[in-house]
């Protein structure tokens, strides 16, 4: 590296973590506020019955997992930051 830095930017990895857990919460708040309208929308007959069927049988479920899946990374992240922490108070280093 250019100047000279080692190790994990702690500030930036902990900026990341928090826009991620922000993504994942407006995932969820999407999923929410499109399943309510899904089944308040003024739609009839099979057509409106299969769209509902596959909203609340793949494209929720797949919007849930996708949050989870951010969420992870967002933990995942967070642990880096504890690791690093740890790794520098262990070697005498601080970031």
């Amino acid at each position: 590296m250019s100047n000279g830095f080692i190790g994990m930017c702690i500030e930036g990895v902990n900026q990341t973590a928090a826009a991620l857990r922000a993504q994942a919460d407006r995932l969820e708040a999407a999923e929410r506020r499109l399943t309510a309208q899904t089944g308040d929308a003024n739609w009839r007959g099979d057509d409106a019955d299969h769209f509902r069927t596959d909203w609340t049988q793949a494209h929720a479920p797949a919007i849930k997992a996708a949050a989870e899946q951010v969420r992870l990374a967002t933990e995942h992240a967070r642990g880096a930051v504890e690791a690093q922490i740890w790794a520098s108070q262990a070697t005498g280093k601080r970031r």
